[in-house]
């Protein structure tokens, strides 16, 4: 297992983990983040009102091969008029991201699976193999939970099915707030993050 949130490196206060960094989208501010240690539980709390930015942690290492990516999030706030259904609603109070290594020196942006917590509505996707390079799919989560939801997913196959080929190594893993669309405010947290390899059962 590899614990990508890494929260009990950092202190209540911080305002990212160990290894992480923020990167505002291009225009945008930054929400703002904090490690936040209430009732002995320990997690990253983004906040913010029309902004935008990608909380990032880069992997030095490999992730070990066939694993899936599991976390814990929950909104005590989501932005009002949130839908994944257009680009003019396409908000989120949180986004877990994959990014894969750039398949050749052509390629100029990296592609990218964006889990994302949405009203229900299914995303707009682009059909056939030359499907942009973001993709985003819904994950288990109402748009606004005050209690903790687990999520896990299985990022290499869902590469496969949208793009319809072997995906590259993943190179970054991270979550995203954005209210820039609908111009309201959010809060979302994140409790733990992490890529764990199934168990193998020895012949």
């Amino acid at each position: 297992m590899v614990d990508l949130l890494s929260l009990n490196r950092g202190h209540p206060g911080d305002a990212l983990p160990v290894g992480w960094a923020v990167r505002a989208v291009r225009g945008q501010d930054a929400p703002s983040s904090s490690i936040v240690d209430s009732a002995g539980l320990r997690y990253l709390r983004i906040a913010g009102t029309s902004r935008a930015a990608w909380f990032v942690h880069e992997l030095r290492m490999p992730l070990p091969v066939g694993g899936r990516l599991s976390w814990r999030w929950r909104v005590p706030l989501a932005p009002v008029g949130a839908s994944l259904s257009a680009a003019s609603t396409d908000d989120a109070a949180l986004r877990v991201f994959v990014v894969f290594a750039r398949h050749g020196v052509f390629e100029m942006t990296p592609r990218a699976l964006f889990y994302t917590i949405s009203d229900g509505t299914p995303p707009v996707m682009p059909a056939g193999p030359r499907r942009k390079p973001l993709a985003s799919l819904v994950a288990g989560l109402p748009l606004t939970s005050l209690s903790w939801v687990s999520v896990t997913a299985d990022p290499i196959a869902d590469y496969r099915r949208l793009w319809q080929a072997d995906a590259p190594r993943i190179v970054a893993i991270g979550v995203m707030q954005d209210t820039d669309q609908t111009r309201s405010a959010a809060i979302g947290d994140l409790l733990d993050l992490k890529w764990s390899t199934p168990n193998v059962t020895p012949p």
